[in-house]
């Protein structure tokens, strides 16, 4: 998404991919949308949502394919990356129009929890995986020196209670006629519901179901951010 106002130029960039990129992969996007646009690299946000079932950005144990064979897939597509986003940077350059601008903010609960838990000490513990965060919980208040019985008790739903920010704050961009061009959405959820190591398959998560219902009702062009994610 390009904004301009006629005075200065700012580029929002969301990738359906986790974080980070590899090196200085954030350096090297804005540089390149900076010469193939002529913006200022300053005014230029590049943002991961951190779908855990994005592609890799370097070859790993564990996966069916041999490492040789991982790189020879993953090497060039992470070489050519930046200049792919610079040229998406580009084309919204080129097709910008006049627009009007509006914002709204709504809030969401049940799909988000903080799962991190305050010890008796002080520090901030993570507590597992979502499947298994009934069971753990207990038996980490347990290893707290709960009873099982008061483990049971102080943790009858198996989620930790920390807060979270429910904030659904949203942008809409209009044509002059109130055709959608885009949406510039930000919610703050971890986007790992369908992690790998199985089935490897390639997903833009909960935020990718997300972006494609909002341009189905809407039209135009739907991105998502990721709570304060953005460099």
């Amino acid at each position: 998404m390009v904004l301009d106002d006629g005075r200065e130029a700012v580029a929002i960039v969301a990738l359906d991919l986790c974080w980070p990129m590899p090196d200085s992969g954030y350096i090297e996007v804005r540089k390149e949308i900076s010469e193939r646009t002529g913006m200022d690299e300053r005014k230029i946000l590049v943002s991961c949502t951190h779908c855990h079932s994005g592609p890799d950005f370097v070859a790993r144990k564990g996966c069916p394919l041999p490492i040789e064979r991982q790189r020879e897939l993953i090497e060039p597509w992470v070489e050519e990356l930046p200049g792919r986003i610079a040229h998406a940077a580009e084309l919204a350059r080129e097709d910008m129009r006049e627009a009007r601008i509006s914002f709204g903010k709504s809030y969401v609960t049940g799909i988000s929890y903080n799962r991190r838990k305050r010890i008796p000490e002080g520090v901030a513990k993570i507590i597992c995986d979502t499947g298994d965060m009934e069971h753990i919980v207990r038996k980490q208040y347990e290893s707290w020196g709960m009873s099982p019985e008061e483990a049971y008790r102080c943790a009858p739903l198996g989620i930790p209670d920390g807060p979270i920010d429910p904030d659904l704050p949203a942008m809409l961009v209009e044509d002059v006629e109130g055709r959608t061009i885009g949406v510039l959405t930000n919610f703050a959820c971890h986007a790992v519901v369908c992690a790998p190591p199985a089935p490897y398959l390639i997903s833009a998560g909960f935020p990718g179901y997300m972006t494609r219902f909002v341009e189905k009702v809407r039209g135009g062009v739907c991105l998502f951010t990721t709570g304060a994610g953005g460099i």
